[in-house]
């Protein structure tokens, strides 16, 4: 590298970091507040654990107020480990309680039996095109 260009590179850093203090002294000015009320401020904030740590607390979550007692959140606990409402691992998550029909299963069979007769459902997969409009209903042969 040359002289030349070392100095230039010199002058342009160092022009770059006058930029940057006259920049933090602007937005100092501008927000009215001295240094001493800046570090005030930081340390209520630091004090109130109002400031991250770092990427794993960011953005900082202000603490949300309980509406509830600890005994409330146990009888509630216990009523839904009660009822089965609880999921106990991946597998069923999210549990989705049992649902309750009025129809027996040999109600369901009946119908279905008589939707293929009619000619409203396909029997087989194989009697299922895809291509025919929802509308259209299937007539098996006799």
């Amino acid at each position: 590298m040359n002289a030349k260009q070392l100095i230039a590179t010199v002058l342009g850093v160092a022009s770059m970091g006058a930029a940057t203090s006259v920049y933090a002294q602007d937005a100092a000015q501008a927000s009215g507040a001295t240094r001493d009320q800046v570090m005030a401020e930081f340390q209520r904030a630091r004090a109130a654990g109002e400031l991250s740590q770092g990427e794993w607390d960011y953005p900082k979550m202000p603490v949300a107020a309980s509406t509830v007692t600890r005994e409330q959140v146990t009888a509630e606990l216990l009523r839904a480990r009660a009822a089965g409402e609880l999921s106990s691992n991946e597998s069923n998550y999210p549990n989705i309680p049992a649902s309750t029909t009025a129809v027996s299963r040999s109600q369901v069979v009946a119908e279905l039996a008589q939707a293929r007769k009619n000619g409203q459902i396909p029997a087989t997969g194989a009697d299922f095109d895809v291509a025919r409009p929802k509308n259209t209903t299937f007539k098996q042969p006799n």
